[in-house]
């Protein structure tokens, strides 16, 4: 199993956060498919998701393909949109 399972709460929680404090690509492309899955389970597209979460289409296209220099900011406000957590641990 992942560390990157949802919990019944729908949280996303991230144990990897190399040295330098950029997320390495394998943390990236969990937190874009979890958070691609939750959308579709909302039945949004890209486009309405970027709206609620007032961002771009190539932007939430971009999480969800775990690709890059997306602010955690930014990744925050989209997985927050869904109703999710973020939560970022040693």
């Amino acid at each position: 199993m992942s560390n990157f399972e949802y919990s019944l709460q729908a949280e996303l929680s991230i144990r990897q956060y190399s040295a330098d404090r950029r997320w390495t690509v394998d943390v990236l492309k969990d937190i874009g498919a979890k958070i691609r899955v939750e959308r579709r389970r909302h039945h949004l597209t890209q486009e309405q998701l970027a709206e609620v979460a007032d961002t771009s289409t190539r932007t939430v296209r971009d999480i969800e393909q775990g690709r890059g220099s997306t602010s955690i900011g930014t990744v925050t406000a989209v997985a927050g949109a869904l109703g999710l957590t973020l939560t970022v641990s040693p």
